[in-house]
């Protein structure tokens, strides 16, 4: 007689070091090194992010990144889109500013539940609206936009910013993406995506960056934001995905001084929130 057991995703060690250009990069390493993570070695990356903290009451601005592959995370595509036939079935968006809404509150908690079929990670970071510099300084914010030929209008707290996404990114590239893998940006719209000069701005930053961190051939690296949706909301559920989670990871944690780490779901491995 057989028994029904429980399966469970196996997990293992798959995080390759990296080169460091910034301190704080061996702290977020020295973390994601002590979990186990789910297999990321399908063909396509997905890397969803979203950023908070711009209201003038809140001490810290927030980074959230989800990194997930695309092929084991099918099962999270079948129940998402079981989700939505069943209660926005004619496409409104999930959003946070419009929970008012009946169909919206009724979906919310089987939508956050398919999320835990999603198999990646997602990382949160907070840094204290004290500190303004983690990756540059005025003069190599000048150096860098002679360099790079930025737009002269671009400010040193824009470029801060920029540099802080983009070197979140390049580290998780570094240390969890394969060889010949295609990767995929999507965005929340915002100041990275103001105009096509900073667009152009933010892709001449992310090829120069991560070129530091991954050190072997990719695929196809792409990045956008949730505009190209194309009607199936798939970038605009990632999109509430990454902030629903991340959000609550840091709520929990704001109250504790710097360098507080816990792990929270999508599911244990899924969600690691630090502060600094």
């Amino acid at each position: 007689m057989h028994k029904n057991y429980p399966t469970f995703v196996q997990l293992r060690p798959s995080w390759t070091p990296v080169r460091h250009l910034y301190p704080w990069g061996h702290t977020i390493e020295r973390i994601l090194q002590s979990v186990s993570l789910p297999p990321l070695d399908g063909p396509v990356i997905y890397i969803s992010s979203d950023y908070g903290g711009s209201n003038e009451c809140s001490l810290y601005e927030t980074y959230s990144v989800l990194y997930l592959d695309l092929k084991e995370s099918k099962e999270w595509e079948w129940q998402r889109r079981e989700v939505r036939a069943r209660y926005l079935a004619d496409g409104r968006r999930m959003s946070f500013k419009a929970l008012n809404d009946r169909q919206r509150q009724a979906a919310i908690g089987p939508f956050l539940n398919a999320a835990n079929r999603i198999s990646g990670i997602l990382v949160t970071i907070a840094v204290r609206k004290s500190i303004k510099v983690l990756c540059s300084d005025f003069q190599f914010f000048e150096y860098s936009k002679s360099k790079l030929a930025l737009d002269p209008r671009m400010t040193l707290p824009s470029f801060e910013r920029m540099l802080r996404i983009v070197n979140l990114l390049g580290l998780l590239m570094g240390g969890l993406a394969k060889p010949n893998q295609h990767v995929y940006w999507i965005s929340d719209q915002d100041a990275l995506f103001a105009n096509p000069n900073r667009t152009n701005d933010l892709k001449n930053v992310l090829e120069h960056w991560t070129s530091h961190y991954v050190t072997w051939p990719l695929g196809e690296v792409g990045l956008g934001t949730t505009i190209i949706d194309e009607g199936d909301r798939v970038e605009e559920d990632l999109k509430f995905d990454t902030r629903s989670c991340g959000w609550s990871g840091f709520r929990n944690r704001e109250r504790f001084g710097a360098r507080v780490r816990r792990t929270y779901s999508i599911e244990a491995y899924n969600s690691t929130s630090w502060c600094y």
